[in-house]
Formats: C-alpha cells, sequence, structure tokens
C-alpha cells in the first residue's frame, strides 16, 4: 500500500504543475461539516417496566457458618400507586428454568433463630412511582445427604403476593442450599422513604 501511494504521488505532483496559468488547481472537498440538529437529544435506555408496573431484583447478601441472606427489592416503576402485603411466592428453578423441588417457608425463623427479627409483621404497603419494599430471602447450605446431589437455584420465580404476575428474578450467585431443599422468605416492608399502612 505505501508503495503504491509513492508512485501515484509523483504523477499528482505533474499535474498539478500543468495547470493553465491564472488558474487555480481544483481541490477536492473535505468531508461536510455536520452540525447538531437542535433540540435532539441521545436518549437515555433505561431498563423496561414490565406490564405489571413493579421490577423485583436480588440484592447483594451476606454468608456466615453456612447461613446465607440476600434481599429481594421491589420498585414502583409504573405511573401509579402499589399496594403490596404479605410474602412474596417463590419458585426456585435450575439453569434450564425447571421449578426445583425446594420447600418455600413463610418468614427465616425456622432457617435460622437468629433471624427473628425480620419476620416483620404483616402489614399493607403502599408505594408511590419510584418507591421500593424489601423482603429477605435466607437459606443453610449444609450438605448431609449424599444420596443426592446438592441443589442450587439458578434463578427464581417471584410474584410480588398471591395471585399476581410472576417474573423471573436472577440472582449474582446461584443459591447453593446443599441437601437442605428449603428456604425462608420474610413479609414485604417498605423502603424507608416508602409510606406503610
Amino acid at each position: 500500500m505505501i508503495r503504491r501511494l509513492l508512485t501515484v504521488l509523483p504523477v499528482v505532483l505533474v499535474l498539478g504543475a500543468c495547470a493553465a496559468p491564472g488558474t487555480t488547481p481544483q481541490t477536492w472537498p473535505g468531508p461536510p461539516s455536520v452540525s447538531p440538529v437542535p433540540g435532539l437529544v441521545s436518549p437515555t435506555v433505561l431498563p423496561t417496566c414490565p406490564p405489571s408496573g413493579v421490577r423485583m431484583r436480588f440484592t447483594d447478601g451476606d454468608a456466615a457458618m453456612g447461613l446465607r441472606v440476600v434481599g429481594l427489592t421491589l420498585t414502583n416503576c409504573g405511573a401509579r400507586d402499589y399496594r403490596v402485603s404479605g410474602y412474596p411466592v417463590l419458585r426456585p428453578l435450575d439453569a434450564d428454568r425447571a421449578v426445583l423441588d425446594v420447600t418455600v417457608l413463610p418468614g427465616v425463623t425456622e432457617i435460622s433463630s437468629g433471624l427473628e427479627q425480620l419476620d416483620f409483621p404483616d402489614r399493607e404497603v403502599v408505594l408511590a412511582p419510584g418507591q421500593a419494599a424489601s423482603a429477605v430471602v435466607a437459606w443453610r447450605n449444609t450438605y448431609d445427604d449424599t444420596t443426592h446431589g446438592p441443589v442450587n437455584v439458578d434463578s427464581v420465580s417471584v410474584s410480588p403476593q398471591e395471585g399476581r404476575p410472576f417474573q423471573t428474578v436472577t440472582p449474582d450467585h446461584p443459591f447453593d442450599l446443599g441437601s437442605t431443599g428449603r428456604l425462608g422468605v420474610t413479609r414485604w416492608e417498605a423502603d424507608s422513604t416508602s409510606p406503610s399502612s
């Protein structure tokens, strides 16, 4: 490529020198200048709000002595108030999105007596647009049954409460239930900026 340019360059210089006296050699126009169109701004891409008007996700958890605890957050991404109460409905799924044989307990005291302060009383939470509520999911990573392989929950189909639409929520790391075959979940609790009734 460089050799070819060196061959063509002298020819261009000679042709430019042969232009008629008093005339200006023709030059190629440069690239057209592009001016921004007034009022045209690149839109910010936001996560899509599901038709239910709420978005759920798992938050960072904690692990100690085989006890696992993660948060589940429900955010009202719709345009009107959203009311929720009681326990989320969880359907643990494997890597192929098949429902696992896992027992979901209402509350987390059976998982560990040290979590009893998380078993909040039942109350309705009213979320204005942009506000959120939280629940806690807990389990133990104990493996003492060698007749079955350990159970890993890769994602969870979650409904905010009985009778409402499900959405699949994937944690950063699978839930490693070992051979316990169960996990517990608390009731929804309003975040500090969300009122409850």
